[in-house]
């Protein structure tokens, strides 16, 4: 479960600041974003993330095995078996079997050759999820909602607006600007491994908020107390 929500938290964290850097507004405008149609193209595989599509051997006789990340057998506390015979079966149905991330084909070796240093070094110290006002950037793109991300036409984005400051006390729960709980709650867990972790370290941070309803009194107030009930 909490790999579900984990899952859902980062891609939709991932999916709303892809581009938010310098000129945030006019890349998401120009590139269409993800609303251009509404149709999923891979509705029937998304629960296969790309990794799975990994050349295991390549052809410099390098063999790497993403595999693992996930299909592993459980190990205690965790008693459940998540198929690590899929380590070595490439067992997908038809359908699966064809990866359909086309996104990823694309050669980006121009691009890639074409970033400076300095300018890599410059973006990566720029926060691209605040402003310099401590605000949440993508935030004013989606009051005033770009007409190609509009899909129903309402002129509204109907879709999460984050909220999440990044501001903890010593209690993991997340405060914002005006000194009010978000209701997000930073946890401690046992860090689910990204592709290829021995290659580049990555991992992930997971937060959670409970709905409204789990977090009021029965004068329906916020209450850290009854909030820590349903939590823990």
């Amino acid at each position: 479960m909490l790999n579900k929500i984990k899952y859902s938290f980062l891609m939709l964290i991932i999916i709303l600041m892809a581009g938010c850097s310098k000129n945030a507004h006019e890349q998401l405008v120009d590139s269409n974003f993800l609303l251009k149609d509404g149709e999923i193209v891979n509705s029937n595989s998304a629960y296969i993330p790309a990794q799975c599509y990994a050349k295991i051997k390549q052809e410099s006789g390098h063999e790497s095995n993403p595999c693992y990340s996930c299909h592993v057998d459980g190990v205690r506390p965790n008693f459940l078996h998540d198929d690590s015979g899929l380590q070595q079966a490439f067992d997908f149905t038809d359908y699966s079997s064809k990866n359909r991330y086309s996104n990823l084909f694309k050669d980006r070796s121009k691009e890639v050759e074409a970033m400076s240093d300095e300018a890599i070094d410059e973006y990566v110290s720029t926060s691209n999820y605040f402003d310099k006002d401590g605000s949440i950037k993508i935030n004013k793109v989606l009051n005033n909602i770009p007409e190609n991300w509009d899909a129903n036409k309402d002129g509204l984005w109907n879709g999460f607006t984050p909220d999440t400051y990044f501001s903890f006390d010593n209690q993991g729960f997340d405060i914002d600007p005006n000194g009010k709980p978000t209701g997000w709650v930073a946890f401690s867990y046992y860090p689910f491994l990204g592709g290829f972790m021995p290659t580049n370290g990555s991992t992930d941070d997971v937060l959670i908020r409970l709905p409204e309803y789990f977090r009021q009194d029965d004068k329906g107030q916020y209450s850290a107390d009854i909030y820590k009930l349903n939590l823990f």
